[in-house]
């Protein structure tokens, strides 16, 4: 009987989705200077937001960086080398701060948007954190994107972010997207903008984790059971 009660028990407690098993995308690993890359998809803008979309592709990038470019507009993504600078004199004397572990945008006169496309239906976790990258940044526009929802701002439009964090779940069908949006503020220009962005695919849900802790749970009184005298 205790046999039984034990198995039973055990079984309850992996008895959490098989999704339960988390699977990472980080845009700044993947990112490889190829669109699209993966699940995520680097897109320029040649008119107001959300106007003439397109995907950028590779140009030629400055110093020992990888590139996505677009133009006209000069939008893009880059990711350091291991033998960039840890700083670059830019445009006017200001100095871009290279960050570590997330791609620099350049969002240029309308903007630019990474969009992470689901693999399959399923419930995502997303992780991203904005930082102004250079000394002379005077302001971005950062939004949220996402299939048949309405874009949300980020902080406050039009400013320089300073440790911007987003953390979040969202529910996405085969193929939808989610995705961050950055935008020229005040000016098109001074505009560079660290972006960390990555997406964890199941985490359990709150009810998935009480399962997991009845389950452990039972466990626990089984062996507490079994260890009295008959």
């Amino acid at each position: 009987m205790l046999r039984k009660l034990s198995a039973a028990a055990i079984a309850a407690a992996f008895a959490c989705p098989a999704s339960a098993m988390a699977t990472t995308w980080d845009a700044f690993d993947l990112f490889d200077g190829s669109n699209p890359t993966g699940v995520f998809r680097y897109v320029g803008f040649t008119g107001p937001i959300g106007q003439n979309p397109s995907l950028m592709a590779t140009d030629d990038c400055p110093l020992d960086t990888t590139c996505l470019r677009a133009n006209p507009g000069d939008s893009g993504f880059f990711k350091a080398g291991a033998d960039t600078p840890a700083t670059i004199e830019v445009d006017d004397g200001s100095i871009l701060t290279v960050p570590t572990g997330a791609l620099i945008v350049q969002p240029g006169d309308f903007g630019a948007a990474v969009f992470f496309n689901a693999p399959h239906a399923g419930t995502y976790r997303i992780k991203a954190v904005f930082n102004g990258a250079e000394t002379l940044n005077d302001g971005v526009t950062i939004a949220s994107l996402q299939s048949l929802a309405p874009s949300v701002i980020l902080g406050t439009a039009n400013t320089t972010p300073n440790n911007l964090v987003y953390d979040g779940r969202v529910t996405l069908g085969e193929n939808q997207f989610f995705a961050f949006f950055v935008g020229p503020g005040l000016a098109a220009e001074h505009d560079l903008t660290s972006l960390s962005f990555r997406v964890i695919e199941g985490v359990p849900e709150p009810g998935a984790w009480a399962l997991m802790i009845m389950g452990f749970g039972g466990v626990g009184a089984a062996l507490r059971r079994r260890a009295v005298p008959a």
